[in-house]
C-alpha cells in the first residue's frame, strides 16, 4: 500500500475505536469484529516519507503591510473598501459582522451573528468596540466611523448586495467572498498601473538620443569612481568633456557626445 499520512491515520484510529465500541461495550457485534493493534495496522497507514516539505507556516500582516494597504487603496478612491479594512484592522471586526453592526453617536456596536443551528436559538449579543489605531495613522479609526455615521463614506455596492443577501442559504460568508473579490480586483488594476509606469519610463528612455546616452554613462562613471567634479571626468572618447572646462581651456573640451559646441 502506498505510504499515507496523518489522513489515513486518524481514519483508520476512528475505525478501530467505533469497532472497539461496538464489540467490547456494547456487545453489537462478535470478538470476530475486533480490530487489528496498533502494531499490526501500522503497515496499512505507511509514513510520511522523509524529507517531504512540510507546509508553510502563514505569516502574519505587519503594521507595515497593513499601512501600505491602506494608502494604495486611498490613493485609488476606494474610500468604502478602506473603510472596511481599517473596521478590521483597527477595531477587531470581521468582514460578515458589518452586517450586524450599528454606528451611534461614534459608538461601535457589534450584534452577534446567527451562523448556525447551535446558535440560532441563543439570545444576541451585543459588544462595544473600540479602536486600537495604527502608529502612523492616528485618531483613523474614529475618523472613519464618523464618515461611514454621516453618510459621507459608504460601502462599495458589492458589499451592499451582499449584506442584503446575508439571509439567505450562503448566509454571510457571501460578504467575505465579495470583499476578497474586490480586494483581488483591485490589486490587479494597481499591478497593471505599475507596468504602464515602467513601461512608459523604459520608452522615454529609448526616446533619448544616443548621444546623451553617453552623456549619461559618462557622467554616471565619474560619479562611481568617487568623484563628482565634472572637470576630472574622461568621456567615453577618452578626452575630457564638460562645460566645466570651457573656461580653463576651450582645446582640451571633446563636446561630440553632447551634440554642441562651444558656447
Amino acid at each position: 500500500m502506498p505510504k499515507g499520512g496523518v489522513g489515513r491515520k486518524r481514519n483508520m484510529g476512528d475505525l478501530r475505536a467505533f469497532l472497539n465500541w461496538t464489540v467490547l461495550e456494547k456487545k453489537y457485534l462478535g470478538i470476530e469484529w475486533l480490530p487489528l493493534t496498533s502494531k499490526q495496522y501500522s503497515k496499512y497507514v505507511g509514513s510520511v516519507p522523509k524529507g517531504k516539505k512540510k507546509r508553510e507556516v502563514r505569516q502574519p500582516i505587519t503594521t507595515a503591510h497593513i499601512e501600505m494597504l491602506l494608502e494604495a487603496l486611498k490613493r485609488e478612491n476606494q474610500h468604502g473598501t478602506r473603510a472596511i479594512c481599517i473596521l478590521s484592522a483597527v477595531y477587531g471586526i470581521r468582514i460578515s459582522e458589518i452586517a450586524g453592526m450599528k454606528i451611534k453617536n461614534g459608538i461601535v456596536e457589534i450584534t452577534t451573528l446567527k451562523q448556525n443551528e447551535k446558535t440560532m436559538n441563543e439570545e444576541l449579543h451585543t459588544r462595544i468596540v473600540h479602536a486600537l489605531n495604527l502608529p502612523n495613522l492616528p485618531k483613523e479609526g474614529e475618523k472613519i466611523v464618523a464618515d461611514l455615521e454621516s453618510g459621507k463614506i459608504t460601502f462599495p455596492d458589492p458589499i451592499k448586495i451582499s449584506l442584503a443577501k446575508s439571509n439567505d442559504d450562503k448566509g454571510y460568508k457571501l460578504i467575505g467572498e465579495s470583499f476578497g473579490k474586490m480586494i483581488n480586483r483591485i490589486k490587479k488594476i494597481i499591478l497593471i498601473k505599475i507596468m504602464k509606469l515602467f513601461n512608459l519610463l523604459v520608452l522615454v528612455f529609448i526616446s533619448i538620443p544616443f548621444s546623451s546616452q553617453a552623456g549619461f554613462r559618462s557622467s554616471f562613471k565619474s560619479f562611481k569612481h568617487g568623484t563628482n567634479n565634472i572637470k576630472s571626468r574622461e568621456s567615453m572618447t577618452g578626452r575630457k568633456s564638460g562645460w566645466g572646462l570651457v573656461n580653463d581651456n576651450p582645446n582640451d573640451v571633446d563636446l561630440s557626445e553632447w551634440g554642441g559646441v562651444v558656447p
